[in-house]
């Protein structure tokens, strides 16, 4: 994140819990965020629908290692994401 903002950024997604200190410091301004509802962490940052009325949100993410990674690595990470994706937001 930290290079991107040297140089000027017409657009960035990043992740909900780093914005709040970038906007604070003024090093972005955030436009809308991508979730249902406004965040916790950004009340007054509109979400995208409020902002495109009609906007819909169907979004896909993959996790991809090279062809050849060790199957113990990607049972680890394979892991890892599972127990990230049960912590509370």
């Amino acid at each position: 994140m930290t290079r991107r903002l040297v140089c000027t950024v017409t657009l960035a997604l990043v992740a909900l819990a780093s914005l709040p200190a970038l906007a604070q410091d003024g090093r972005l301004l955030p436009l809308a965020v991508a979730t249902a509802t406004r965040s916790p962490l950004l009340p007054n940052v509109p979400t995208l629908a409020e902002v495109l009325p009609g906007f819909e949100r169907d979004a896909a993410h993959g996790v991809l290692a090279p062809a050849r990674t060790a199957r113990p690595v990607v049972q680890q990470i394979s892991r890892d994401i599972a127990r990230v994706l049960e912590l509370p937001e």
